[in-house]
């Protein structure tokens, strides 16, 4: 939730004019790449990496 609001706060300063069309377009494709990205994590991911990690446990020599 807060990566939304800050792609939408991006495409309000990095659009030249002040119309929440064009901050829209300049934020839609930044989600749309984010959640792209999300989901090639997880399907590109080892199946070890997507566990739980699991505890490693020090002993004194």
């Amino acid at each position: 939730a807060w990566a939304y609001l800050c792609f939408f706060i991006m495409g309000a300063v990095l659009t030249p004019t002040p119309d929440p069309f064009n901050q829209t377009l300049m934020a839609v494709p930044l989600v749309v790449f984010y959640e792209v990205g999300i989901v090639g994590a997880r399907f590109f991911a080892k199946p070890d990496e997507l566990e739980t990690p699991h505890v490693v446990q020090r002993t004194s020599h």
